[in-house]
Parts: structure tokens; sequence; C-alpha cells
């Protein structure tokens, strides 16, 4: 859990109704990035999306987000932009990935 996820569960709020928004997503998207890959490079593939991705997103954004503050003078809306942009990369990547449906997964 997440520092917000346990700040709603530390009011009172039911923790599966917390987690309801991230099964909804990762649920579906563990087997659309799965079937991105061939059955022999499926484990390996899924996986390094899933690491590189957290790595780079998840891991620099901290580090990101403070120059963006430092070089806005204190103002969010650089962070903002920033995930505006990841958010658009993440939908470019969307809309390239291959159709997968009907195809074997073999």
């Amino acid at each position: 859990m997440g520092m917000e996820q346990l700040f709603l569960v530390s009011r009172g709020v039911d923790a599966r109704e917390v987690q309801r928004p991230w099964r909804a997503l990762f649920g579906p998207e563990a087997t659309w990035v799965s079937e991105l890959f061939a059955a022999r490079l499926r484990y390996r593939g899924a996986s390094l999306g899933f690491q590189i991705g957290a790595a780079l997103s998840g891991g620099l954004t901290p580090l990101v987000a403070e120059a963006l503050i430092g070089w806005s003078g204190g103002a969010t809306w650089s962070i903002s932009l920033y995930l505006i942009l990841l958010a658009a990369i993440t939908l470019a990547a969307a809309v390239a990935a291959p159709e997968t449906a009907g195809k074997p997964l073999s």
C-alpha cells in the first residue's frame, strides 16, 4: 500500500475500497503487456518493461520534481506539466502497440 492508501485506511475507509482502482488498472495491464511478446519472450519482456518503466518514471520522478520546483521558483505547475508529458508518452506507446486480438498467444 502507498502512503495515500494507508492514510485512507487509517481514517476508517475499507481497505478493499481503497484497492479497487489499482485492481481495475493492474489486472488488464498485466494481460495486455504480456500479450505484446511472443511466448518464449513473454516473461522476460513483460518483466523488463515493468521494471525499466518503474525505474525511469517512478524512480526519477522525485528528482525531476525537485528540480522542476526549483526551476519554477516553488510553483507546482511545472510538475503538472511533467505528469502531462508522462501521460502523453504513455498514450502514444499504447496507441503504437500492436493489436493482439485474434492472434495465437504461442
